[in-house]
């Protein structure tokens, strides 16, 4: 809308990381407002880990052990930041 585009939504779903993101781009300004929410995939490499050394019950465990945490594995080592600023100089700020 009036070259702004704007997103609650956004995912990016990758073998070994998911990113989300939320904010805003102003294509006319070329600046931005977005966070940026990266999780990695800790928690399908220690399922299969754990079903190679451990063996296929072991790899169940941890399968029904992810599914039944409040938290996923994935969001236990999630890193998020904040861009903003020019396109061409983006401020990268972590966030807690």
């Amino acid at each position: 809308e009036e070259g702004v585009a704007r997103t609650d939504n956004l995912r990016i779903n990758g073998p070994s990381v998911r990113v989300e993101a939320r904010g805003e781009v102003d294509l006319v300004q070329r600046v931005q407002d977005q966070r940026v929410t990266i999780y990695p995939g800790i928690s399908h490499g220690l399922t299969a880990a754990a079903t190679v050394l451990g063996g296929p019950a072991v790899g169940l465990f941890m399968l029904f052990a992810q599914e039944l945490l409040d938290k996923p594995l994935d969001q236990v080592g999630q890193i998020s930041y904040r861009l903003s600023g020019p396109l061409d100089n983006p401020q990268v700020e972590p966030l807690q």
